[in-house]
């Protein structure tokens, strides 16, 4: 065997050793080609809510807004349920993480949301319910952030409010009072985490609520003429316009 035949013969073997390898590598970085959010281990979730109006960043009063319909809008409380948070994976697998939150913008730490112990897996959409089901809904008295005590509570019958916004309107500052519940009034956000690549053991999302939606579309309010005080989860007239309108309030906006 000659110089140049064993040196041939030998990079042969060589490459032939590194081809296993390659096409492993090749596996992997295919897996870090997943689009969604990957949690190794026991993994780790935080909500992120930032409340807008108008994609301005919400203020109380003194500070006001100008709806769609042109009516000058103060608000001096917003809050609202989020539940059910649920995970999906590539298999259409859902985990329900079980839990109930009371989102007051008033309360800083009340925005964020983490959730640990969630079970490893590569997810492809995230839902949760802006309110609350109608079983925890219709079992009256409970505690937590279901505790009647921060006045989020109607009757063991009528449940709760699943969505609150006080404020004032126009000129003459007249009183504006949403209160807005009913099983039939609670909505699913469900959004798609594809086109995303998160691989990691704690992941952080933003949502942003934009509380002009809440009077614009798809059905315009006016303030001048329709009813700015609901206190009912069986109103006829309003409730199902705004719960039409809070369908569009609730956008992902970061995944990390």
């Amino acid at each position: 065997m000659n110089r140049q035949y064993r040196l041939t013969y030998f990079m042969i073997l060589f490459i032939t050793a590194l081809l296993p390898g390659f096409y492993s590598c090749n596996g992997e970085e295919g897996d870090d080609e997943y689009n969604g959010v990957e949690l190794t281990g026991t993994g780790s979730l935080t909500l992120q809510f930032n409340h807008l109006f108008g994609g301005k960043p919400l203020k109380y009063a003194p500070d006001s807004f100008f709806s769609a319909a042109g009516d000058t809008i103060k608000i001096t409380k917003l809050a609202y349920y989020v539940s059910n948070i649920t995970l999906e994976n590539e298999a259409g697998v859902k985990t329900n993480l079980n839990t109930y939150h009371l989102i007051t913008e008033s309360v800083s730490s009340s925005k964020t949301i983490t959730l640990s112990n969630i079970p490893a897996g590569k997810y492809k959409s995230i839902s949760f319910m802006l309110g609350i089901d109608s079983i925890r809904n219709h079992s009256g008295v409970q505690d937590g952030d279901l505790d009647p005590a921060y006045g989020m509570f109607w009757t063991w019958n009528t449940g709760y409010i699943f969505f609150r916004l006080i404020g004032r309107f126009g000129k003459a500052d007249k009183p504006i009072s949403y209160d807005v519940g009913g099983d039939k009034h609670s909505n699913v956000f469900n959004f798609s985490l594809t086109g995303n690549k998160v691989k990691s053991n704690q992941v952080q999302m933003q949502l942003n609520m934009d509380l002009a939606e809440f009077f614009t579309g798809p059905n315009m309010i006016n303030l001048q003429q329709d009813a700015h005080e609901v206190h009912s989860g069986t109103d006829t007239q309003i409730l199902p316009r705004l719960h039409q309108n809070m369908k569009d309030m609730l956008t992902l906006t970061n995944i990390q």
